[in-house]
């Protein structure tokens, strides 16, 4: 709620505070001296937070930035020469409430200009919201309605502002959001504010040296204040705000600023206040807390495009409806040649994300505000999906695996995710590739994507994750093919003793756990494992099947090497991961993301066992049945041979 309601309302009352104190120093300097001195103590403002932030790097301007240099520069100058030329003529002539009346009427089009460029959602609320604002602006307006001349300065110049302010706002909030997804915002704001100070040093050379003079050190110290406040909050908030959260939220702080600039004027400057003033201060009030509803009330989620690279498997299925659900804008992309049901509302793009050129080219004409990769294999696939959205997506998540540690391992479980043993390639054991390339692909990642300037990664491990479309619950990932078995009252395999614990997860869980990622701040640069922390041995996994089926499962013991020998292809997951320790802490994403698993293992299977039973059981290998009937067959032979040589 803080984000949505309460930030933008106190960063509201400090910009409405700096809109006073500019107009206090303008009384005192020239409006270029002033406007010098705040962009001397923005451009001071912006070193240090670089040398903060980025431990005193400043390579980010060289020639191989030049576009996002010359791009920051127009942003900067269109924003700031229309605020000299609007100071000079209405701050200087006119009280603190006509500069509101720009403002807070500004907001109008950038909402509408938002629409346009990035399809944000319009609301009732919103359209409520804008609609009392306006009305707002209106009755202050009708203020000065008596006197021609008043009227002219102090009403009909603030609406051609207004208007004027809107469309360049919107530009500068357009293009500050497209450089995010390439820039560092610190290196952004240094930027803009070098290339504004050299616009006003040369508007103002005749007068700079007024801020030397003893008479107006008054006005330079409020000057330097107004620039602080004014840049700092908004230096934090479009940090906070743009480059997760959409336009319309950010518009709402200069509109709802016009209710502090005119109290503050009324209290710091003595200015007039009427009846009048606090009427439509207070509409307009209400009408920012309308179009913050909008995001709280009426959409707690933040609403992004987010493009899911799968979208049809056993995890991505689960992930495009929870994102649905929490009302995102949802594209998957995959070949389409899996019999899928897509939800109507996803749109569906159709490609080979392994034939990379063509994929590349293909993304360059979309836009989305994150990307979560599930088929990213190796590094190279990895290295693709940053070439193509590095530099244009606000954020990837990059589907792992737990597979990727080495084991056995030198750590003891529970397994953290930082600071582990990768695991190592096996030439005698093909099922050792896949984690082994998952491993790679992990630290080509660490390696590269400093390289993408403002881009928010994250990586997650899923763990063992049992899912109605999945193939790979029980020891052969025999799936419904288990539960027929014991149902039927044969024999089931495990491998080992079956006391090998490991830690397992749902779908929706998981699921839930990706889309908490989505647009969360903390989870940057992060890798995640989202189990339950809840674990079991294998024995229990197929004595839990069997309660929920009302039938004890019959297990039967076999070695895992001789499984191995039995049927490598089949069994090398086995051989290369689950003989060993599988519990994984998920503690992390509990604390980051408030991601809480509702599936207990009990809870999990009579889920699945609900949902074979309704029609979707998948189709049954008869080899693997085979197969497992030879293991117990040759089991039963093995123990009467050993029952015999013991009498």
């Amino acid at each position: 709620m803080s984000i949505y309601i309460v930030f933008p309302i106190i960063a509201a009352m400090c910009w409405g505070f700096a809109q006073v104190v500019g107009k206090k120093s303008v009384a005192i300097l020239p409006v270029n001296t002033f406007n010098s001195v705040r962009e001397v103590i923005a451009v001071l403002f912006g070193v240090v937070l670089v040398f903060v932030m980025r431990k005193g790097d400043f390579s980010f301007i060289s020639w191989q930035n030049i576009d996002l240099i010359l791009a920051a520069s127009i942003v900067s100058i269109v924003g700031n020469v229309l605020n000299l030329i609007f100071l000079y003529k209405a701050m200087k002539t006119g009280s603190v409430s006509v500069v509101t009346i720009a403002l807070s009427s500004s907001p109008i089009f950038v909402f509408i200009y938002s629409f346009f460029f990035f399809h944000e959602e319009i609301t009732p609320s919103l359209i409520a919201g804008m609609s009392l604002t306006f009305f707002a602006i209106v009755l202050l307006s009708a203020l000065k309605k008596g006197n021609s001349t008043e009227h002219k300065k102090e009403v009909v110049l603030p609406l051609i502002f207004a208007v004027m302010s809107g469309a360049f706002n919107t530009v500068i909030i357009i293009g500050n959001k497209i450089l995010f997804k390439k820039m560092n915002y610190f290196d952004l704001n240094l930027i803009e504010g070098i290339v504004a100070l050299i616009v006003f040093l040369l508007l103002s050379w005749k007068n700079i040296f007024l801020i030397f003079d003893r008479r107006y050190i008054k006005g330079t110290f409020y000057a330097a204040l107004s620039s602080v406040v004014g840049r700092s909050f908004g230096c934090f908030f479009l940090l906070v705000g743009v480059n997760y959260i959409d336009s319309v939220i950010v518009a709402p702080i200069s509109t709802s600023s016009m209710f502090f600039a005119i109290f503050f004027g009324a209290v710091l400057l003595k200015e007039k206040i009427g009846v009048i003033h606090i009427v439509s201060s207070v509409t307009a009030f209400i009408g920012v807390l309308l179009i913050l509803m909008r995001k709280y009330f009426f959409n707690k989620e933040n609403i992004m495009k987010v493009l899911v690279l799968g979208g049809t498997g056993n995890i991505s299925r689960e992930i495009v409806t929870v994102l649905l659900e929490k009302g995102h804008d949802v594209t998957i992309y995959n070949r389409g040649k899996r019999d899928a049901e897509i939800p109507d509302k996803v749109r569906c793009i159709t490609g080979d994300r392994f034939d990379r050129a063509a994929f590349e080219a293909r993304m360059l004409s979309e836009s989305f505000d994150a990307v979560i990769d599930m088929i990213c294999y190796d590094a190279e696939d990895a290295a693709s999906t940053l070439r193509a959205f590095g530099s244009r997506s606000a954020q990837i998540i990059f589907t792992s695996s737990i597979a990727c540690y080495k084991r056995p391992s030198k750590v003891m479980p529970p397994f953290k995710e930082d600071g582990i043993e990768y695991c190592e390639d096996d030439p005698l054991n093909p099922a050792s590739a896949y984690g082994y390339k998952k491993s790679m692909m992990e630290k080509f990642i660490f390696a590269e994507s400093s390289k993408y300037k403002g881009l928010a990664w994250s990586i997650v491990r899923p763990a063992l994750t049992f899912g109605r479309w999945g193939a790979n619950f029980g020891v052969f990932r025999q799936n419904y093919g288990l539960a027929r078995r014991i149902r039927a009252g044969k024999p089931v395999v495990v491998f080992g003793d079956g006391q090998v614990p490991a830690s397992f997860s749902f779908t929706p869980d998981v699921a839930r756990g990706y889309a908490a990622i989505i647009g969360n701040r903390k989870a940057a640069g992060q890798v995640y494992h989202l189990n339950s922390m809840e674990y079991a041995t294998w024995d229990i996994f197929y004595e839990t099947l069997g309660r929920v089926l009302g039938t004890a499962a019959h297990i039967v013991h076999v070695p895992t090497d001789l499984l191995y020998k039995a049927a490598p292809a089949m069994n090398g997951h086995l051989f290369v991961e689950k003989q060993y320790v599988g519990i994984f802490d998920s503690s992390k994403a509990a604390r980051e993301l408030g991601f809480t698993p509702e599936f207990t293992l009990e809870s999990g299977i009579s889920w699945l066992v609900e949902w074979w039973d309704s029609g979707h059981a998948p189709e049954i290998k008869e080899e693997i049945e085979k197969f497992e009937d030879e293991l117990v067959m040759l089991h039963r032979q093995w123990e009467r041979q050993v029952e015999g040589k013991l009498k």
